[in-house]
């Protein structure tokens, strides 16, 4: 990274107050290259690696090196607009693997029939956006604040964060976006406005994924139903970070 750099510089000066608003004022911003070691928080080295239990940290700020951080220690940001900075990490995490990973019969006749056509990192903004605006069941509001949407999209301009897209002829059906550590893809959240759209779109990226780019996990953190009909199955953080490395 060049000297002097500030991924802060890549944002206007309303993006980058959004972004900063709930920064823990003593705490430094960090580049993609810079990197938190989050058993700090617990006092005690290897400490995420030996627990059995969800664990929480709050504090920090979204710069992309704290991000970046926390999910290599199996964390990742989830807060709703009243909270402070919020980083959870599960004791079990939702995952695919190659040789889970499927896709339904139902959904293999769908994507012959259907008009979709797939792309990656063309319409990121637009893509984050739809899945926040997303009403989920059992959810109040969404997690993906104005704050998270500055920090990923910021993300996604240092070449980190990824979306892969769904389209009906010019318009945007569906998608999803995510990131990727090593050889692990994390996602994120999708949409979906025409029916089937996000769920093509995931089991085209997967099966690529897997098959051409040598992928070892897509992790979708948290269980769900529709995860797991492709293949999803929990495993312990411990084994997840031994991956991840």
């Amino acid at each position: 990274m060049l000297t002097g750099f500030s991924s802060l510089s890549l944002l206007s000066s309303g993006e980058k107050n959004i972004l900063l608003k709930r920064s823990q004022k003593d705490f430094p911003w960090l580049e993609s290259d810079d990197f938190f070691d989050f058993n700090k928080a617990f006092g005690e080295e290897d400490y995420i690696q030996k627990s059995q239990d969800d664990e929480i940290i709050s504090g920090g700020n979204l710069s992309p090196g704290m991000i970046l951080s926390a999910y290599r220690h199996s964390f990742f940001p989830w807060f709703s607009e009243e909270d402070p900075i919020i980083w959870f990490s599960p004791s079990l995490r939702f995952v695919i693997n190659k040789d889970s990973f499927h896709i339904p019969s139902r959904l293999k006749r769908e994507i012959k029939k259907a008009d979709f056509r797939i792309t990656q990192n063309t319409a990121f903004d637009e893509v984050i956006e739809n899945c926040a605006l997303i009403k989920r069941e059992g959810q109040k509001g969404t997690w993906i604040t104005d704050d998270m949407l500055q920090a990923y999209r910021l993300l996604h301009k240092l070449g980190f964060a990824h979306s892969v897209e769904a389209w009906q002829g010019s318009e945007l059906a569906g998608g999803f976006y995510g990131l990727y550590i090593n050889e692990v893809f994390i996602g994120e959240s999708m949409f979906s406005k025409v029916s089937g759209a996000s769920k093509t779109a995931f089991a085209l990226f997967s099966q690529d994924f897997f098959k051409n780019k040598k992928g070892l996990l897509i992790d979708a953190q948290i269980p769900s139903e529709n995860i797991r009909r492709f293949g999803g199955f929990k495993i312990p953080r411990n084994r997840y970070l031994g991956i991840l490395s």
